[in-house]
């Protein structure tokens, strides 16, 4: 004898949020556009995470890059170079090294104010165990990002002083 068993209900928090249209924070003549979507596969951010603290962490992430670049910023402009395209250095499959390296400070200052903030969802005792966790891949996020940051700057990674 076939029968049909329906599948237990679906918990509304187990279900992804659909997926936004393709939400890009456009740049200026400088500096390229962030892709909110590229930003969520290659951080590997949770869906669960609503797209406008995704886009607001963006946000900040794209300012704070910019403010310690500014001056690098100006000096390029100086020399003629209109946009971060035009930066010397390698070029990996189209895309230049000065793209690469600002758009992985900016994903990685992303995902890191993200991690950091997760604890302000409530969670539970499991989830407060996690925390340290998540604080740990937000070091290691900061951490990629200040190495993208210096790379771009030309500097080195690491800063020793004898005492």
């Amino acid at each position: 004898m076939t029968s049909f068993v329906s599948p237990p209900p679906l918990n509304p928090a187990e279900i992804p949020p659909a997926a936004p249209a393709d939400v890009v924070l456009e740049g200026d003549a400088f500096w390229p556009d962030i892709d909110l979507a590229d930003l969520r596969l290659v951080m590997r951010i949770d869906p669960a995470v609503d797209l406008a603290w995704l886009r607001e962490a963006a946000i900040f992430a794209i300012l704070s890059t910019r403010r310690e670049l500014a001056a690098w910023k100006a000096a390029h402009l100086t020399a003629g170079r209109e946009s971060l395209d035009d930066v010397p250095g390698e070029v990996i499959e189209g895309v230049a090294e000065a793209v690469i390296l600002y758009t992985r400070a900016v994903y990685a200052a992303t995902a890191a104010d993200l991690l950091e903030r997760m604890r302000e969802l409530g969670l539970t005792a499991a989830g407060h165990d996690r925390a340290d966790d998540l604080q740990a891949a937000a070091g290691e996020h900061r951490r990629a990002q200040r190495s993208a940051v210096r790379d771009l700057l030309g500097e080195s990674r690491i800063f020793a002083e004898l005492v």
